[in-house]
């Protein structure tokens, strides 16, 4: 948990320091939507790849031994590098062209200069892919701690970058600090694994039945991160036609209000996954149950009060955290009322990460792709409801509703599998 909480909070610095260098213009709104299309495309590849991976990782590691858990390491890095380079070919090919549909209330000065940052940005997208694989085998090996570590040198090295040369290199300080942070993140982990005798050159023996397990269980997840993944993509091409900082202050709220969200939801991710994945092998389904009731309990205990301090005295954090330098009074107001609405997800989106980890330690991926189905489908409905309503609040507020939707349907799911085999 401290490496963790070191990681997020230089994330944390990493965006003050960017709101205080380029403020919510339109020089941060071309940054944000040039990273649109990496990021989505890194969470398309990788969100479900960690989900399959760590429960058959660790089901090889714990039935077959070294040697078979290697063999599956080594599979999905060569069906991943290869995925992700050729990704990348065609994300190069067709910037321009994607750039221009989805930045839609874009002037041509700002839509050059997010083509410039984002053909910066894609080498980046290509390690931090391999960097979820990586980082996921060292959490099946419960190795926590380095990760987290490895994530906030990431941070800040980026964070060093923009005050040594940030006046050199203006914005696009930025996607320069991204991709060489990216590159300290892998050699990082890479080292962590070299040294728990996991081989990282990607190999190939063929299609083993826990390779195809494992395929099946992560097809389900990318299906499912397709479309919610979407839902981002659309806030901030929605967001980009409402005018010059619009994108930034999107970002800016969502960051704000969702730290300690990330923080949580980091650590819950790399240690509920292995340890239900550790429950689900020995068939122990009644200490499931078990742990699955203690964190929901702990989330609520601990995420509502957070999450009311946070509506209540939105204003007065943004105007604390963010307000100096290239931030002004106009910025503030604008990413507080966004920081509102996304604040009252933090409960829900918890609670469902919990949820999802129990699913996927149990291969129960093909659920999860149904309910991202439905969500998504409920909050593309939801901007278009809100936002003309609320303005870019709206945007937050749809986002709020889904997951708090998602949220009922996970329990709603996981509850239902736990009295099947209870019976």
């Amino acid at each position: 948990m401290v490496t963790q909480l070191f990681a997020m909070a230089m994330v944390f610095l990493y965006s003050v320091v960017t709101a205080s260098w380029f403020g919510a213009g339109a020089e941060m709104d071309a940054f944000v939507m040039a990273n649109t299309v990496p990021n989505y495309i890194i969470n398309l590849v990788t969100s479900g790849f960690a989900a399959a991976m760590v429960p058959a990782f660790i089901s090889a590691m714990k039935n077959e031994g070294h040697e078979s858990a290697q063999k599956l390491f080594s599979n999905l890095s060569t069906l991943l590098i290869a995925s992700l380079l050729v990704i990348g070919i065609i994300s190069i090919l067709s910037g321009k062209y994607l750039l221009a549909l989805i930045c839609i209330g874009f002037d041509a000065q700002t839509l050059n200069l997010a083509a410039n940052l984002y053909y910066i940005l894609i080498p980046s997208m290509i390690v931090t892919g391999i960097t979820v694989q990586w980082s996921a085998t060292l959490n099946a090996l419960n190795s926590f701690a380095m990760p987290g570590i490895a994530r906030g040198v990431q941070s800040l090295f980026a964070v060093v970058s923009v005050w040594l040369v940030g006046s050199i290199l203006g914005i696009y300080v930025l996607p320069v600090g991204v991709l060489f942070g990216a590159v300290i993140y892998l050699a990082i982990l890479g080292l962590c694994l070299a040294k728990k005798n996991i081989s990282l050159l990607p190999s190939w023996s063929g299609l083993s039945p826990r390779t195809t397990q494992t395929l099946r269980q992560y097809l389900s997840m990318f299906i499912g991160a397709a479309f919610l993944g979407s839902t981002l993509l659309v806030d901030q091409v929605m967001a980009s036609s409402l005018g010059q900082g619009s994108v930034a202050a999107l970002n800016y709220g969502n960051t704000l209000a969702l730290a300690f969200q990330s923080l949580v939801s980091m650590a819950l991710s790399t240690a509920i996954l292995p340890h239900f994945s550790a429950l689900s092998s020995d068939g122990n389904i009644k200490e499931l149950r078990r742990t699955l009731v203690f964190y929901i309990l702990v989330m609520l205990i601990v995420t509502v009060p957070i999450t009311l301090a946070t509506f209540h005295w939105s204003d007065l954090i943004v105007r604390t955290v963010y307000q100096r330098g290239m931030f002004t009074e106009d910025d503030t107001q604008m990413v507080s009322s966004v920081q509102r609405m996304a604040v009252l997800q933090v409960p829900f989106y918890l609670i469902g990460i919990t949820g999802v980890g129990f699913l996927s330690s149990t291969f129960q991926n093909q659920v999860l792709m149904k309910v991202s189905l439905i969500t998504t489908a409920a909050k593309i409905g939801l901007n278009f409801l809100l936002m003309p309503r609320l303005g870019l609040p709206g945007l937050a507020l749809a986002t709020s509703c889904m997951y708090i939707f998602s949220c009922v349907l996970i329990l709603y799911t996981t509850y239902s599998w736990i009295r099947r085999r209870d019976n």
